[in-house]
């Protein structure tokens, strides 16, 4: 499992599709988690995790959205 956070807020869109790419070619079985404030992060993973402010959260399925994957 690999936590990224904010970890393409410096890259073009481009890079950051490229970076997702690669984790996944080369380390399949890995998890990714990440925090951002992206929109373009929706099409790199299969679910949206929401915290809520009193301690519980829901996760929510994302539409394939036929990027970076």
């Amino acid at each position: 499992m690999v936590f990224l956070d904010e970890a393409t807020s410096a890259l073009d869109e481009p890079r950051e599709e490229r970076l997702y790419a690669l984790l996944k070619e080369q380390l399949p079985d890995m998890g990714i988690i990440s925090v951002g404030h992206r929109s373009t992060l929706f099409a790199i993973h299969d679910r949206e995790l929401h915290l809520i402010g009193d301690g519980s959260c829901t996760c929510q399925s994302l539409p394939y959205r036929g990027g970076g994957r």
